[in-house]
């Protein structure tokens, strides 16, 4: 498995808005649909934190953690290379994968079915049950039972506001989760490479949290699309 980078990917694609079609564009992850680029996000990690959320805990890795004004001040002084504010425009934390997986795209899109999480990720996720809707339209529910690394279980239900086979990508919402998200909404989508061999991307968007840097939530959140990624290469071989 190639994983490319997502500075490559940028000059590559992201330096030319107008120039590509609507396919390309959708492709870059949803901060384009915004006009604004995708920040980068710094890596893996380490210590846990323990963030509690009503009933439920969810312990955090994370490196170095920046304290919220640090994190603040640090944008603000243009210290995050890639991060732009936009004057009246809320702030939102970016992030993306991208990795290249040895296996056509048909066969990738079957098994990455919005209601077969639980199929390619059996280690953490315990069900993804489609609720309401057939899974693969606009306006389907799929309800996610995981375990947290502690061992006490926990559910999020995310519903997909965008679905086009054709095109091999789908863009869903957080409706409900435990982690304190809002207005999270994720991009998952396939490029045909050739020669029985596609390109994964997943980006996401989210609002700011006070209480812990981007870096750690971004992070965090791309580590976990990276396993699920080669998870997914896996079970398209089973």
């Amino acid at each position: 498995m190639r994983v490319q980078s997502r500075w490559k990917m940028a000059k590559s694609k992201h330096l030319d808005r107008t120039g590509r079609g609507p396919k390309v564009r959708a492709r870059q992850g949803l901060a384009w649909r915004r006009g604004i680029r995708a920040a980068p996000s710094l890596s893996p990690v380490a210590t846990a934190v323990e963030l509690d959320s009503g009933a439920n805990k969810c312990l955090w890795n994370r490196t170095a953690l920046k304290s919220s004004a640090q994190s603040k001040a640090s944008q603000q002084a243009g210290g995050q290379e890639g991060w732009r504010e936009l004057p009246g425009v809320m702030s939102k934390w970016y992030g993306s994968v991208s990795d290249t997986v040895s296996v056509s795209i048909d066969r990738v899109w079957e098994v990455a079915e919005f209601g077969n999480l639980s199929r390619w990720d059996p280690s953490s996720i315990e069900s993804s049950d489609i609720v309401w809707g057939d899974g693969c339209s606009e306006g389907s529910i799929r309800c996610v039972v995981f375990r947290y690394s502690d061992g006490s279980p926990g559910s999020l239900y995310e519903r997909i506001t965008e679905y086009d086979p054709y095109d091999y990508t789908y863009t869903y919402v957080l409706d409900e989760n435990p982690f304190g998200y809002e207005n999270y909404e994720s991009t998952f989508s396939l490029d045909d490479c050739g020669d029985g061999r596609t390109t994964v991307n997943w980006s996401f968007e989210l609002d700011p949290m006070d209480d812990y840097s981007r870096d750690n939530i971004v992070g965090h959140i791309e580590d976990v699309f990276q396993r699920r990624i080669s998870l997914l290469e896996t079970a398209a071989y089973d």
